[in-house]
């Protein structure tokens, strides 16, 4: 897989993971001192997508031209 679509696929996961993350977060929305950061789940697709894109920064700059 190339680098370039290796960025699109890993900024879809954040994406996703952070949409997850919205809805845990404003599913029992009471007030704004009640917001808390999901532990698990959402957290961890957020951040391995953007593990992932920036794996795919990484192989875009060590290329050869």
């Amino acid at each position: 897989m190339s680098s370039f679509w290796e960025a699109r696929i890993a900024s879809l996961i954040t994406a996703g993971g952070l949409g997850w993350c919205v809805h845990v977060v404003t599913k029992d929305f009471t007030s704004i001192a009640n917001i808390t950061v999901p532990q698990g789940g959402p957290a961890e697709v957020c951040a391995l997508g953007i593990v992932i894109w920036l794996h795919a920064k990484y192989r875009r700059s060590i290329r050869e031209r």
